[in-house]
């Protein structure tokens, strides 16, 4: 019997350990992506919203498809400068402030274009990079609203 009970115990125990490690996984995964509605489009967005993350970005990534996106997010709003270092293909650079209204955008902003930076006209919140075209393919323009959940930001 007591033998029974101990087995018991460590099934439990295991059972729960699954859970946890499963549970972390999931809010890892919030945390490092988000859906983004913009131009009643929604894309699957990366999230960069750490120093290290946001230099890297898309950076050596090889292409970012149409429902694929980098949303760089800040702890304040100021005027973020973007980049192409190490980029292999062109995007659309989306500046929204805190309110995730389009404030700037940069069209089809190619590699070749480094060490240039974009930045926007007033200060921003959030960038987000979608691929080259996006923003003329789909109706986003100067004060178009996004919406996306985040944990912490």
């Amino acid at each position: 019997m007591m033998q029974r009970d101990w087995a018991v115990k460590w099934i439990v125990v295991g059972v729960l350990v699954l859970i946890a490690i499963a549970t972390l996984g999931i809010f890892w995964t919030l945390r490092t992506s988000t859906q983004v509605q913009i131009g009643g489009e929604i894309v699957s967005a990366r999230i960069a919203n750490t120093t290290d993350s946001r230099i890297k970005g898309l950076s050596g990534t090889a292409s970012l498809s149409e429902d694929e996106a980098m949303l760089f997010v800040f702890d304040t709003s100021d005027k973020w400068a973007i980049w192409m270092k190490d980029m292999n293909y062109s995007i659309d650079i989306v500046w929204l402030d805190d309110q995730k209204k389009v404030i700037d955008i940069a069209k089809q902003v190619s590699p070749d274009t480094y060490p240039q930076t974009f930045a926007p006209k007033t200060p921003a919140k959030y960038v987000l990079e979608l691929s080259a075209g996006f923003t003329d393919r789909h109706p986003v323009t100067i004060g178009t609203v996004t919406s996306f959940q985040g944990y912490g930001w």
